[in-house]
């Protein structure tokens, strides 16, 4: 949703560029009164992006949930698809790897 991209932008913003500073009032308002319009999937998009900035997020877990969200879609690539769930899975299992031998 471009409208997402606004919230996103502002928190980069520097001081004095009004426009990126007006920017998280006025898309959130707009994006929260849509929202119940939205299908599901769009929604719980929109809502996490409202609440925790993209570049706050911690990215392996945000790849997680493109893999599920995607997985439930009809118009997914679907080398890409698997190609992203193999990635996830091989660098989980290099961190529990990792894991074990630090707690052990």
């Amino acid at each position: 949703i471009s409208g997402t991209v606004w919230p996103e932008a502002s928190q980069l913003a520097c001081e004095g560029e009004t426009v990126l500073e007006e920017a998280p009032a006025f898309s959130s308002e707009h994006l929260r009164a849509r929202i119940s319009r939205m299908d599901q999937r769009m929604s719980r998009q929109v809502q996490r992006a409202l609440q925790v900035p993209l570049h706050r997020r911690v990215r392996r877990v945000e790849a997680r949930e493109y893999i599920d969200t995607f997985e439930r879609t009809d118009s997914r690539s679907q080398v890409l698809h698997e190609f992203a769930r193999l990635d996830f899975y091989m660098v989980q299992t290099i961190h529990q790897r990792d894991l074990r031998e630090l707690s052990g």
